[in-house]
């Protein structure tokens, strides 16, 4: 569930990329992070800009070397994500439970944290596909 992106030798792009982080309208409306030495940490999320809810959001790891032109950055899932993924899951496997020994209408709020765990799933891959399509912006 990892994505990342490398740029070798290319101090131009770096310079580029670490500047509009900071000064680029979008970024400045959607992630909020640090750049300081050859570190960048940040979290990203671009469903914030619907109705200003925050629906989830993803981490932003990289290391960075102005002088030299190296970049490296990777899209992982935060630990929000981890823990409701973890919580919704345990709750699906209760209530399948509960359906299979006690009431079948438990498997409906089965199927319902199920759909929840899809959601969550679907949402982080489109918070990482809009972050790697804004750096490419960027870039080019």
């Amino acid at each position: 569930m990892k994505r990342t992106l490398d740029i070798i030798n290319k101090p131009e792009q770096v310079k580029s990329i670490l500047t509009s982080i900071r000064k680029d309208d979008h970024f400045a409306k959607t992630f909020e992070g640090i750049t300081e030495n050859g570190l960048l940490n940040g979290f990203y999320t671009n469903l914030a800009l619907i109705n200003g809810v925050v629906i989830g959001y993803v981490k932003i790891k990289g290391q960075y070397n102005r002088d030299k032109g190296d970049l490296k950055l990777e899209v992982v899932p935060g630990n929000l994500y981890w823990i409701i993924l973890t919580l919704a899951l345990l709750v699906f496997a209760f209530l399948t439970y509960k359906g299979i020994t006690e009431n079948k209408m438990f498997y409906i709020g089965s199927l319902l944290f199920l759909f929840m765990v899809l959601g969550w799933t679907i949402a982080f891959v489109l918070e990482s596909k809009s972050f790697m399509k804004h750096i490419n912006r960027i870039i080019n």
